[in-house]
């Protein structure tokens, strides 16, 4: 959805005004970025910054179709789960 100007009936309106109107130069992230990526603009060094935003990762459930990033070993004989 390309966003030309702010209007002044979207629910967040007065949040969104405080942050000035949509630059048209940003359009070209979208083209650029894909998938569940971050964007951090900050003043801090990013030596600060690294630790705070790992901290705040989350480990999620497995879906279909991912790759383990660690090895996982199911040992032979019963696991109390059901085989599907």
């Amino acid at each position: 959805m390309k966003i030309n100007a702010l209007d002044e009936n979207m629910e967040d309106y007065q949040y969104f005004k405080g942050y000035g109107e949509p630059n048209p130069k940003l359009e070209k992230l979208k083209e650029i970025t894909r998938g569940k990526i971050a964007m951090v603009f900050s003043d801090e060094p990013v030596f600060e910054l690294k630790p705070i935003i790992e901290s705040n990762k989350v480990d999620t459930v497995a879906k279909v179709g991912m790759i383990a990033p660690k090895s996982v070993v199911v040992p032979p004989g019963p696991t109390g789960m059901d085989p599907s």
